[in-house]
């Protein structure tokens, strides 16, 4: 059960990271609705992810389908399914993962609450995907540490008339002191 992933146009090689018009659409239908829904024991999200795979034909044995198939408990697309979410907003994805990862690292309050286990599905979910993997590590090194960035330096660019130069800034024309004349 992978996701419908959208592509961003013209080289495909990399997910596209706003929202759909569908996640959009979601998004102004929860405007209006108040939210008072209590999280669900990460045992009954599982359940009913069972049983979705089940109603689908699938097989409710296969982790992969039942992660898919699991409704997200937090955010703005709270009710939808792990695979919708991919589908529709990878960015907000990612940004979830992200700051889950940092957060894990970091030991954070609360590691076994059950919103904390639902991300910990949700990084399981995205992170089967080669395509999810690309964008969370490329987050990941954008919002990194000054040692992470220097990785930047070296990705090639895949655009324009600089296509296949790395990104490493020119030094040319500096001072002394690291700033432009």
């Amino acid at each position: 059960m992978e996701p419908l992933f959208r592509l961003q146009e013209p080289l495909m090689r990399e997910l596209t990271l706003r929202p759909s018009e569908e996640a959009l659409a979601f998004t102004r239908s929860r405007k209006e609705a108040p939210a008072t829904a209590l999280v669900k024991s990460p045992d009954q999200v599982q359940s009913e992810a069972r049983d979705r795979v089940r109603r689908k034909g699938g097989d409710p044995a296969d982790h992969r389908q039942v992660l898919a198939e699991s409704e997200l408990q937090l955010g703005q697309y709270r009710g939808q399914t792990f695979r919708w979410l991919l589908g529709n907003d990878v960015g907000y994805a990612v940004t979830i993962v992200v700051s889950h990862e940092r957060e894990r690292e970091k030991g954070g309050i609360g590691l076994q609450s059950a919103l904390m286990v639902h991300k910990d599905a949700l990084v399981s979910y995205a992170r089967l995907f080669p395509l999810m993997v690309a964008a969370i590590d490329r987050r990941r090194m954008l919002q990194g540490s000054p040692e992470t960035m220097r990785g930047l330096d070296d990705t090639l660019v895949g655009f324009g008339q600089y296509r296949g130069l790395k990104r490493r800034p020119c030094t040319r024309h500096r001072t002394t002191s690291g700033h432009p004349m």
